[in-house]
């Protein structure tokens, strides 16, 4: 069956291709074409002026502004992504973006900044960066880009690697994770934009979905971040908020709380629908138990699953 399924994803994305060839090559050849409805499709580079293709639909609007992302996984690598975002103006006047570059020294052109800002969020989700970053200093001057009704903001790059960004503004806030485990992951992309002429205003745009297959499986994925939902500390025992719907299996060990604060692995020993329980155990900093006494983890924790 995984291979029957497959099959037909990487047909589809044959078929997208050949469906791109065909379209390009017909607007290179006629003044006119009728619109033509391809959902999911990019908007082709070779298209003519005046030739209507019906885009897929971007997300949805904020400020006048729209927000389009299509994935495209790279044939000759074992892993790696051509990631094509585009932030539109859809709506009646003129849009002026400020970018925010943390500090001076990172300030390149708008454009640039969007490729650093846009940020990835995934289902299942996976377990956000988390770490210290330096101080801002971003005091000076930023620069700006005018976007008048009806243009876009065509950004484009590669990866290598199963994850979807090159480049991020703040890893704290622009998240880009890495698919470790498997399958079919459903993707938008997140974009904070700063608005000249509203008070500097920033919004939040998001773009439609994509599906973005990773190592080859066409099964949805293993959830690997969850919540623990308490426990007591006397038994070592609690409750993870993910369970069987969510493909736990008895023996999976995750890292409850935060590294700085000391961690522990939980155990997995019955699951449930919606939920397991486990018994857990103290760790350290560098994943080794040890016998030192750390506050029983909160309602609420954050939980990783320990992946080979």
């Amino acid at each position: 069956m995984n291979r029957v399924l497959g099959a037909m994803y990487w047909a589809a994305v044959a078929a997208r291709a050949i469906i791109s060839l065909l379209l390009c090559a017909n607007s290179r050849a006629q003044d006119g074409l009728p619109a033509v409805a391809l959902p999911n499709l990019e908007m082709l580079d070779c298209a003519a002026p005046g030739v209507p293709i019906a885009l897929a639909e971007p997300g949805p609007q904020n400020r006048g502004l729209r927000l389009r992302l299509d994935v495209f996984p790279v044939a000759s690598a074992k892993a790696g992504y051509v990631v094509k975002v585009k932030l539109l103006n859809v709506g009646n006047h003129d849009v002026t973006i400020e970018a925010n570059w943390r500090t001076l020294g990172d300030q390149d052109d708008v454009k640039e900044y969007l490729e650093a800002a846009t940020g990835i969020e995934t289902y299942p989700p996976i377990a956000p960066w988390i770490g210290g970053v330096r101080v801002a200093n971003n005091s000076g001057p930023q620069p700006r880009l005018v976007l008048r009704p009806g243009e876009t903001v065509p950004l484009e790059w590669q990866t290598a690697g199963r994850h979807l960004k090159n480049r991020v503004t703040d890893p704290s806030e622009v998240q880009n994770p890495e698919f470790v485990l498997p399958g079919v992951y459903a993707v938008h992309a997140l974009l904070a934009v700063k608005i000249v002429g509203e008070a500097r205003k920033t919004i939040v745009l998001r773009s439609n979905e994509v599906l973005v297959m990773a190592g080859g499986s066409p099964e949805v994925p293993k959830h690997s971040y969850g919540e623990f939902w308490g426990g007591e500390s006397a038994t070592k025992s609690g409750t993870l908020g993910l369970g069987e719907l969510q493909k736990v299996e008895v023996g999976d060990e995750f890292l409850v709380g935060y590294a700085k604060a000391g961690q522990w692995r939980m155990r997995i020993t019955e699951v449930r629908p919606t939920y397991s329980l486990g018994l857990l155990a103290e760790v350290n900093e560098g994943g080794q138990q040890e016998h030192r006494k750390l506050p029983f983890p909160e309602r609420g924790a954050p939980a990783v699953l320990v992946t080979p």
